[in-house]
């Protein structure tokens, strides 16, 4: 329905491109049919034409009010999307810190293990390779169970 209106009011509008009632009713058709800124655009050259028409203005009014709400609500769904999308980058950054972060612990309580409270070593990457091969995941435990128990 709308499309054929849409039709008729341009063909009014192409047979007197100054006629500020049919340039109404083809805003009226544009903005039914979705196209908000060609609407909006016809609105305000009827009025331009005609500025006293209390039909085209109370029209126009009624369009600006709700495609003004709807250009906030756009405005809000882009900002939630992009707060969403900063939200999954910084897991996604907390994750790869996270990482190396575990393995460093893991290695400190490996030399917690390996190191009595008296017994200065050197740390260094070599040193820590070597303690490590000392001791397989089982016998670690146990070093470990046994430094609590002791």
């Amino acid at each position: 329905m709308w499309r054929e209106a849409l039709f008729r009011f341009e063909r009014a509008v192409e047979h007197d491109p100054q006629n500020p009632s049919a340039l109404n009713n083809l805003a009226v058709a544009l903005e039914q049919m979705g196209q908000f800124q060609e609407a909006r655009e016809r609105y305000e050259r009827a009025l331009e034409l005609k500025p006293d028409d209390l039909y085209i203005q109370q029209n126009y009014d009624l369009f600006r009010e709700a495609d003004d709400k709807r250009l906030a609500l756009l405005h809000k769904v882009e900002y939630t999307a992009k707060m969403a999308s900063i939200g999954r980058l910084a897991a996604g950054v907390a994750h790869e810190i996270n990482n190396p972060l575990a393995a460093i612990g893991e290695l400190a309580g490996l030399m917690e293990d390996l190191i009595d409270d008296d017994e200065m070593v050197e740390v260094t990457p070599e040193n820590i390779r070597l303690r490590k091969a000392i001791l397989d995941p089982h016998e670690r435990k146990r070093a470990k169970n046994a430094a609590v128990v002791g």
